[in-house]
């Protein structure tokens, strides 16, 4: 499991079992709240870990990988977190190729920001504006990119890190603005 707080206490816990994902909400008033299964697409599991951003009131979004069968695709996904309750699932990386190890970020102004290592791609992004995400696009082309590590700033500033692997010598760290 991981687990996510806000400033004001609020959080939620979130993991994966026999291919399904479940998040569990915390109210530091009223403690945890009912846990919400979220159900892939028939031939889909979520697999992987998730990431979880939260907005100034408290609302958040969360992204996961899911995986079509043993060796297939695997496409990053989202649910949003709002009234308290989730929304339902939608993709948020459309590639041909493997979506892995998501973060999501959200501003001050609660626009989202989601990256991703694209395989034989790169790094790709996506963002998060009046209900809905936006067409993905490639951040840096670099197919052997390390995973991805997010920040996103309350001014709407995001920087994306990975690690590149030279052949014969060290790992480098890179950063997108």
């Amino acid at each position: 499991p991981k687990v996510f707080l806000d400033a004001g206490g609020r959080g939620f816990a979130a993991w994966t079992l026999r291919g399904e994902a479940y998040a569990r909400r915390f109210e530091p008033t009223g403690g945890w709240g009912e846990t919400t299964l979220f159900t892939p697409e028939a031939g889909w599991s979520f697999s992987g870990w998730g990431d979880l951003a939260f907005d100034a009131a408290g609302e958040a979004l969360l992204v996961w990988p899911q995986t079509q069968g043993s060796i297939g695709p695997t496409r990053v996904w989202s649910a949003r977190y709002a009234g308290g309750r989730w929304s339902a699932l939608g993709a948020v990386s459309t590639g041909s190729g493997s979506a892995v190890n998501p973060h999501v970020g959200i501003d001050g102004s609660g626009v989202g920001t989601a990256t991703w290592n694209e395989s034989q791609a790169g790094i790709a992004s996506a963002r998060w504006e009046r209900g809905a995400w936006g067409a993905p696009r490639l951040v840096v082309s670099v197919p052997s990119a390390g995973p991805v590590r997010l920040a996103v700033s309350a001014g709407g500033d995001a920087m994306v890190t990975w690690r590149e692997s030279a052949e014969n010598g060290p790992s480098r760290a890179y950063a997108a603005r």
